[in-house]
């Protein structure tokens, strides 16, 4: 239901050139999102979750997530995207704008120089883009899609069940 409870992310998309690599960078960067998301949180009239599952962006779906938000930057042939992290966003009503760019750089630049995560150059790539709910992955917006019937559905037979159970009362 991750995904049916927010209509804004913050996706971020690593790239590694391979499996090894790419595992050990991940639960690194795991712990560093976390510092992502407490600053967000940390902003007046947000509050945000993160996804708990590692999302794994199928090889089809690719290009788009590499062309996907303002950081947007094409991969070479021998990368192959990876991973996304996908932090859910919600604001307050009346919020016209985010500003999350301070957030969002200070997030990059500890990732790509903070020195504590094992990397060779040019091997392991990070990116960090908007994204809103329509425009999420096809395989996620199928898991969005699907979790948004549940609820529907789920709201629907509360409805019913109250429905009859008023009909029942004597009135």
């Amino acid at each position: 239901d991750f995904f049916a409870e927010f209509k804004h992310f913050l996706m971020v998309t690593t790239w590694a050139r391979d499996e090894e690599r790419e595992a050990a960078y991940t639960g690194l960067l795991q712990a560093k999102i976390r510092f992502l998301v407490n600053w967000v949180n940390s902003v007046h009239g947000v509050s945000c979750c993160l996804w708990p599952r590692t999302y794994r962006i199928p090889a089809n779906e690719a290009e788009k997530a590499r062309s996907n938000g303002r950081n947007s930057r094409k991969a070479s042939r021998d990368e192959v995207v990876e991973n996304a992290f996908f932090i859910g966003i919600r604001t307050q009503r009346g919020m016209r704008s985010l500003e999350l760019g301070g957030h969002v750089g200070s997030f990059v630049n500890m990732v790509k120089y903070g020195g504590d995560i094992p990397r060779q150059d040019g091997t392991v790539n990070v990116a960090v883009s908007h994204v809103r709910l329509k425009y999420l992955p096809p395989s996620a917006l199928v898991e969005a899609r699907a979790a948004r019937e549940r609820r529907r559905r789920k709201k629907m037979l509360v409805q019913k069940k109250k429905k009859q159970q008023q009909q029942q009362q004597p009135g």
